[in-house]
């Protein structure tokens, strides 16, 4: 896709610039797991692109376990950071495209701050190409609210509409469009549904 006539590109973290999907789900069981909840990767699936106290709540209303999300966190943290450390990647078309793009480029995820500057520290080039970072602990309400992307654009004094945003969930596409931007879906697992963005490629390597 073509970024000419846009101003600005705010991305998605998880799922679309790292291939960490699958260490998040694996920690949040073996997380919930210590709290007396069994799920499965496969359960969690139903939660991608939202917060964990979005994913707390419903798992609550569900089963009738309450779990505060600062206990979450608190038991969660550690294991996920080990992942960042220790397992987590950048998808390979990732860096080419984080360089290629000459745009202003802020990141704009649900995830918390503590997790954010761990993928900072372990690869640079996040570090050295992103202006802006909007994490979930910023705004009043995350994905798939358009907040998020809001608060990206406002950061680096765009208006949304000027901006392209890349997404690989359903969450994520809602919370781009409600926001304004020209929303691209980054199709990384076939069985998403990203059938609202206004772009659909198969890998980073389309953007430029």
């Amino acid at each position: 896709m073509n970024l000419s006539g846009f101003k600005g590109v705010i991305f998605d973290l998880d799922g679309t610039l790292l291939d960490s999907e699958r260490w998040h789900k694996r920690v949040e069981v073996e997380t919930l797991r210590g709290f007396g909840l069994e799920s499965t990767v496969d359960d969690s699936e139903r939660y991608t692109g939202i917060t964990y106290a979005a994913m707390l709540g419903d798992l609550g209303s569900r089963t009738g376990i309450a779990i505060e999300c600062d206990r979450f966190m608190e038991a969660h943290k550690p294991a996920l950071i080990e992942c960042v450390r220790k397992s987590m990647r950048l998808f390979p078309d990732a860096p080419s495209c984080l360089t290629r793009i000459r745009l202003p480029i802020a990141v704009a995820t649900n995830s918390m701050r503590w997790y954010l500057d761990a993928v900072i520290e372990k690869f640079p080039v996040v570090a050295d190409r992103i202006c802006a970072y909007v994490c979930g602990c910023q705004v009043a309400n995350g994905k798939p609210h358009p907040d998020a992307f809001l608060t990206a654009a406002t950061h680096l004094k765009l208006d949304a509409r000027q901006c392209v945003a890349v997404e690989d969930s359903k969450n994520g596409v809602t919370s781009a469009l409600a926001a304004g931007c020209h929303v691209v879906g980054v199709q990384r697992d076939p069985k998403t549904d990203l059938s609202h963005a206004h772009t659909i490629v198969s890998g980073l390597d389309e953007l430029g």
